[in-house]
């Protein structure tokens, strides 16, 4: 169950056009880069301003703040739109959807620890997740309280490392499929069977899933670039 799929990350010196048919955008975004908190703080809406004043610990509120802080400077290149002006609606589980201006992108953000992804498409709704290596305590308990009996199957016999590196191959592959429909780890919608996935590794010691509902396009029609906040000077 490991990643098949290694992930190289372009520097861009701007922002690229929205992707074409048949296309995909990724988009790596360090969390703990240098930039100015106030700067990104003033970005955000009200909404999520007061989220990140519940968070109680500075690091986690930080990152918070520059995720959704780049979620809406490279939303406003592909729109068009300045990006404090973007107004998202949110589902029953969550998930933000562009509700202003109007335009077909569709995205997913997953953050943990210092990094988050994102995925861009303009066809099908994407779902997108990422997790560090690491072992933890509970994964057995957690495995068999979320995945199906055939996923716990084939876990079981595993120690280690190997079920260390199988759960979050799983892991990540669930809340993708998810995360595409708005739905959450629990989710039993018949439209989740046609939720495909590809694994990547996005960096050294983390795992990583996009999924698409008839699935994600090939590897080759992915564009992956590195984000930084330099961009903002740039554009």
């Amino acid at each position: 169950m490991e990643p098949t799929v290694t992930i190289t990350w372009t520097n861009p010196t701007g922002f690229p056009l929205p992707p074409q048919s048949g296309e995909i955008h990724l988009w790596l975004i360090s969390l703990d880069q240098a930039a100015s908190i106030r700067e990104a703080t003033a970005l955000l809406s009200d909404d999520e301003r007061e989220r990140s004043q519940r968070m109680r610990m500075a690091v986690e509120r930080h990152r918070f703040i520059l995720a959704r802080a780049a979620l809406r400077i490279i939303l406003s290149a592909y729109l068009d739109t300045p990006a404090g002006e973007i107004d998202f609606l949110y589902g029953e589980k969550g998930k933000p959807v562009i509700a202003k201006p109007k335009h077909p992108v569709e995205f997913n953000l997953s953050h943990s620890g210092d990094l988050a992804l994102l995925a861009i498409s303009t066809e099908r709704p994407v779902g997108i997740d990422l997790e560090p290596l690491s072992q933890r305590r509970a994964l057995r308990p957690v495995a068999l309280r979320v995945f199906p009996k055939e996923i716990n199957d084939r876990l079981q016999p595993l120690e280690g490392d190997q079920y260390m590196h199988a759960f979050f191959h799983c892991w990540t592959e669930l809340e993708a499929r998810v995360k595409a429909l708005g739905e959450g780890v629990f989710s039993t919608s018949d439209q989740l069977a046609s939720i495909r996935h590809i694994n990547f590794q996005p960096a050294e010691g983390w795992v990583a899933a996009v999924a698409m509902e008839g699935g994600p396009p090939p590897v080759e029609q992915w564009s992956t670039f590195r984000f930084s906040f330099d961009l903002m000077t740039q554009n």
